[in-house]
């Protein structure tokens, strides 16, 4: 298992579009999915092993099996934290991955944190964000 968390504007669309897309990686959960099972449930209705099942069962029915071993990976920028909030459920997030897959590799992009944070505010503005880059 691999957990890729992003993070937002490193590429992360790329290589979820390009690599994982290939052999021998499978990503079968959408964002809608991980939303459903990691991110939206609140502390007192997260449950790991629901959440894990759930998320299995999706596998599950995806079916395709090519009769080769293939790597799941779990893809989502959205894994890293809210970026716009200043990533206030990153650990929470981290926490709820963890307890879910304990020995899964992770995979963390970075980059170069001005152009990184200019291209977050351009997100921002696009999606209808008012503050100044200051502000933000």
């Amino acid at each position: 298992m691999l957990i890729h968390i992003g993070f937002h504007k490193t590429g992360t669309s790329w290589l979820q579009q390009t690599l994982f897309a290939t052999d021998p990686f499978v990503t079968p959960w959408r964002s809608r999915e991980i939303a459903a099972q990691i991110i939206l449930p609140n502390e007192l209705s997260f449950d790991s092993a629901e959440a894990l099942r759930a998320l299995e069962d999706v596998a599950e029915s995806g079916g395709g099996s090519t009769g080769r071993e293939l790597l799941r990976v779990l893809s989502w920028e959205r894994l890293s934290g809210s970026p716009h909030a200043g990533g206030f459920d990153a650990a929470q997030i981290a926490g709820r991955l963890h307890e879910m897959y304990p020995d899964a590799r992770v995979l963390i992009g970075v980059r170069e944190q001005r152009s990184m944070t200019l291209a977050l505010y351009r997100q921002y503005v696009r999606d209808g964000g008012v503050a100044t880059l200051r502000g933000y």
